[in-house]
C-alpha cells in the first residue's frame, strides 16, 4: 500500500513543470526585444515583484504593449539552429539557452541575457 502511494506521488510530481520552462525549440524564430535603460542595477525586473508569484504578470497586465518599464531600444532578432542569431542588417552572432529559463545573446560586440 505504501509503495503504491509513493509511486503515485512520484508520478504526479513528474507531470509538473515550472511556468517559465522554455527549451531550445521554443526560442527559435523571430523576436522583438525591448530594452530599458541600463544603469548597472542587476536587481531590476521586467515589471514583476521578487520573488515572483504566478499571477503577478497577469495582475499588472504586463505584456508587449505594457512592459512596465520605459523602452529605450527595440531590437528584432531571429534565432536559428543550432545557435546562430541574426540581427539588424543580417549581422550574425551566437546564442545559447540559460538553463531552461531564458537565453544569452552575443551580437555586435555586446552580450545580454534574458530570463
Amino acid at each position: 500500500m505504501l509503495r503504491g502511494l509513493v509511486l503515485a506521488a512520484a508520478l504526479m510530481s513528474a507531470l509538473a513543470d515550472i511556468p517559465v520552462h522554455c527549451v531550445h525549440r521554443d526560442i527559435l524564430g523571430t523576436w522583438e526585444l525591448m530594452m530599458g535603460e541600463s544603469d548597472g542595477d542587476s536587481s531590476a525586473t521586467c515589471g514583476h515583484v521578487t520573488p515572483d508569484r504566478i499571477m503577478t504578470m497577469v495582475k499588472h497586465n504586463v505584456g508587449p504593449t505594457n512592459p512596465r518599464f520605459t523602452v529605450k531600444r527595440t531590437l528584432t532578432v531571429e534565432f536559428k539552429n543550432p545557435n546562430v542569431v541574426v540581427g539588424p542588417e543580417g549581422r550574425q552572432g551566437v546564442w545559447t539557452t540559460v538553463y531552461d529559463e531564458g537565453f544569452d545573446i552575443e551580437l555586435d560586440g555586446w552580450n545580454v541575457s534574458w530570463q
